[in-house]
């Protein structure tokens, strides 16, 4: 009885955090800054290349906007995630464009199970 309810227990985890990872890469995947933004807390902790501060929900559209303009075939991997059920969660990822690739951090809380990013970094790599 024990091992069943462990197995009902794992197989619930799983299912959830694939969930939420699928819902993550979709967001990362998105060229459209209005359907990213949607996901966006009133206020961003916000690194891109070109800028850098915690910005207000319609600033962090406009320089999200920006750096899609500039980066238009980019593609989302995703390398590792983690975080507790009651503390936020992260994944660490990669956007890669023709020319260049970009080291990925996003801090979420899950609200009504929806992510609610608080902090998104996009950084160049060497």
């Amino acid at each position: 009885m024990r091992k069943a309810a462990l197995g009902i227990l794992l197989f619930v985890n799983i299912n959830i955090q694939a969930q939420d990872n699928s819902i993550i890469a979709q967001i990362m995947g998105s060229k459209d800054a209005d359907y990213v933004s949607s996901f966006f807390n009133s206020t961003i902790d916000l690194e891109l290349p070109d800028s850098k501060g915690v910005y207000s929900l319609n600033q962090a559209k406009l320089l999200y906007t920006e750096f899609l303009k500039n980066q238009p075939d980019l593609v989302y991997v995703k390398k590792h995630n983690g975080g507790g059920s009651n503390k936020p969660k992260f994944e660490i990822g990669t956007l890669k464009s023709n020319k260049l690739t970009f080291r990925t951090y996003l801090l979420y809380n899950l609200v009504q199970e929806k992510p609610q990013i608080i902090e998104l970094r996009v950084q160049t790599e060497d």
